[in-house]
């Protein structure tokens, strides 16, 4: 009989690696376990215990997942891994319902932004969602961010989570939101609130097939009434007059079919 070939800690990490890398969640979580239990400190530890903690995570085991995650930014402070790690950890904490510890984790990283252009977005979607519960202004600052400077899907996902933040605010909250977003999103979706609080009927209208009928109601209707017109900011306006030309040069509207208005 052949005597059983060694295995080293390399070949057993590569194992869990792999079996990781391609969605085996858990078989990765037994085979890191393992590796971590026979070679508790070697080069790949870090790297083990950031699997591990994402392992947990892709099966819905949170608590677990942030205790190897923190053990991991706890014993390794310096590692490639800490912003990874930390952005995981964030999210497993907000899963377990802990917002402030998630915030907390979130700000670590806030200074290292830069360095990691292509998780800008991932990374204020989740201040935003760790500040709502006690700071919603402060989720919204998040979320403007996101939508201002993120990549479209990030952008998407930070004005549904925003409208759906703004639904729950007071009316003194919504006078805020106006102030400090004029001219934005927020602002026009806010004052929709309010006047929806005073009995003000309003309406938000985002095709050129609604315009007309919109308006009618309003004609219709006794009192003050509210219409929020979707229109891309880099629309132009017709009639108007180049710059330069006489006014008596006026340009009008080319002639196109009825398209949807895109939101600002």
């Amino acid at each position: 009989m052949r005597p059983p070939v060694a295995v080293t800690a390399e070949e057993e990490y590569q194992r869990a690696r792999r079996a990781y890398e391609e969605g085996r969640w858990e078989q990765a979580l037994y085979l890191l376990k393992r590796f971590l239990r026979e070679y508790p400190r070697t080069q790949w530890t870090d790297e083990a215990l950031y699997l591990l903690g994402s392992s947990c995570y892709e099966l819905g085991e949170y608590r677990e997942a942030a205790r190897y995650l923190e053990d991991l930014l706890e014993r390794f402070p310096e590692t490639p891994l800490r912003w990874d790690a930390s952005l995981r950890w964030a999210e497993a904490l907000l899963h377990m319902g802990k917002e402030e510890k998630a915030l907390e984790v979130a700000k670590g990283v806030l200074p290292y932004k830069d360095q990691h252009p292509e998780d800008l977005g991932k990374l204020l979607l989740l201040l935003g969602r760790s500040s709502r519960p006690r700071h919603p202004l402060g989720a919204l600052s998040y979320y403007y961010e996101v939508y201002s400077r993120g990549r479209p899907t990030d952008r998407s996902v930070a004005r549904e989570e925003a409208l759906a933040l703004l639904e729950g605010l007071s009316p003194s909250q919504w006078r805020e939101v106006m102030s400090r977003w004029e001219g934005t999103f927020l602002s026009v979706y806010a004052a929709l609130k309010i006047a929806e609080a005073y009995g003000i009927p309003a309406l938000r209208v985002e095709s050129k097939a609604e315009v007309v009928p919109a308006i009618e109601q309003a004609v219709r209707t006794e009192g003050p009434f509210l219409i929020d017109f979707r229109i891309n900011p880099e629309e132009n306006v017709f009639p108007m007059v180049a710059p330069g030309a006489a006014l008596a040069e006026i340009m009008e509207a080319p002639s196109t079919d009825d398209v949807p208005l895109p939101g600002n």
